[in-house]
């Protein structure tokens, strides 16, 4: 156990080893560790008792005291004689005298011939109560703050200036986690408990979670051969190159919406903006990345497509059917209904894009340079799934920069990313 500490099997060691009348170093020995060791968890951690009974009065003065009336006044000669009320408990003058033998090994009464009528405050050692007691001290002892005035001065601005730009602390950790003196574990507590000004409101996501709902019974997908189930029955490879397909909406009164296509393996979100939000939308700007890439590139980014029932896909032959050879370019698989969690990555990096456009946001302003500008901003955002690099710098060898290009997508530097609406000046609003 040599630099580890003790715990309650050591503790319990410890106990039935002092009721046995061992010494420290045997006890030690059996454990592993330091004889001091030992000696300080017994004295640090011992409890004291004062036995019922009348004998008991742990007063120095207990024998020639005259004293009387102590309490209120009862009629008694001496105090010392009630048996109703300990007089040292009340007395004002009460000086407790204490065992010498208490003051060296094994400091405790556990082997004491006069335990039962020395008349002194009584010390026990207990593992139960010793575990009690260490983890309290261990509690104790990691709250506050245990920094520097300046260097909590310096942590709070970083943190502040980055999650005015729409970062989270995640970000900011994976990124920049080796200069941070603390962790961001810690940050979190500091943050809940106010310091310096900063709160959870500042954080972009936390005070927007809201309790899980019910999960629902899905009935069986229409088109077996597209099921969710025919999905997870494909080899756990292809499904880790699958791509999640979905669309972001403004208001409800907006045409325009912007397609995601998420590559799960490098977190890589790609956008583009659609005049409308239907299926004819979604085909033309499939066959229009097939026209950039070319088909065999096309199969093998978007060999497997996995999407959402929602209205817009619903022609599946013709999101399926090849522009370029006509034949099939990708193969559709649904999610079931009311469980987006199914394509949970995807579901998580729009929370990014909603940094910029919030819910209740239109997308009729939106420009094509507009989306890009989100797109750029939120792939290179870093994340700590990847080791603290962004989705651009992942997918360097995976995507086309020909596509890249075409999309209008950039690589930024991680002290250029922002994510908050005022990206776009108030554009789409």
């Amino acid at each position: 156990m040599s630099h580890k500490h003790l715990d309650i099997h050591a503790r319990a060691r410890i106990q039935r080893g002092v009721e046995k009348g061992e010494s420290f170093a045997a006890i030690a020995r059996d454990l592993g560790v330091a004889t001091s060791t030992v000696s300080r968890e017994v004295r640090t951690n011992r409890t004291w008792h004062v036995p019922k009974g009348k004998r008991w009065n742990l007063c120095a003065h207990r024998a020639d005291c005259d004293r009387a009336g102590v309490c209120g006044g009862c009629g008694l000669a001496r105090c010392r004689s009630c048996a109703k009320v300990r007089c040292w408990e009340v007395c004002g003058e009460f000086e407790e005298r204490r065992c010498d033998l208490l003051s060296r090994a094994p400091f405790v009464c556990g082997g004491c011939h006069r335990a039962f009528n020395c008349g002194f405050r009584q010390a026990l050692y207990s593992a139960a109560d010793a575990q009690l007691s260490y983890q309290a001290r261990l509690a104790a002892s990691r709250e506050g703050v245990r920094l520097r005035p300046e260097e909590l001065e310096s942590l709070v601005h970083t943190v502040r200036r980055y999650l005015r730009r729409g970062w989270s602390l995640e970000a900011i950790w994976a990124v920049m986690g080796d200069l941070m003196p603390v962790s961001e574990r810690t940050m979190y507590s500091y943050i809940e408990a106010g310091l310096m000004g900063l709160a959870n409101i500042d954080l972009p996501k936390k005070v927007r979670y809201k309790p899980r709902g019910r999960v629902r019974e899905c009935r069986v997908p229409d088109g077996a051969d597209r099921s969710f189930d025919m999905f997870s029955e494909l080899p756990a490879k292809t499904r880790a190159r699958a791509v999640q397909m979905d669309t972001v909406i403004g208001r409800a009164r907006d045409f325009k919406c912007i397609l995601t296509l998420h590559v799960p393996s490098c977190e890589l979100q790609l956008m583009v903006l659609l005049d409308e939000h239907s299926c004819s939308a979604v085909v033309g700007a499939l066959d229009w990345i097939e026209s950039v890439v070319g088909a065999a590139e096309f199969a093998r980014l978007f060999g497997v497509i996995l999407t959402d029932r929602g209205v817009e896909f619903c022609d599946h032959e013709a999101i399926e059917r090849s522009s370029l050879t006509k034949g099939r370019r990708c193969r559709l698989f649904y999610c079931d209904p009311m469980r987006a969690d199914q394509k949970g990555s995807c579901e998580r990096n729009h929370g990014l894009i909603r940094r910029v456009l919030p819910k209740g946001t239109s997308f009729e302003g939106l420009t094509p340079w507009d989306v890009a500008t989100v797109c750029s901003h939120v792939n290179s955002y870093p994340r700590r799934s990847l080791g603290g690099r962004s989705p651009l710098a992942a997918a360097a060898r995976l995507v086309p920069k020909r596509l890249l290009d075409e999309l209008g997508i950039v690589h930024m530097r991680p002290d250029e990313v922002v994510l908050r609406p005022e990206l776009l000046g108030g554009a789409g609003r």
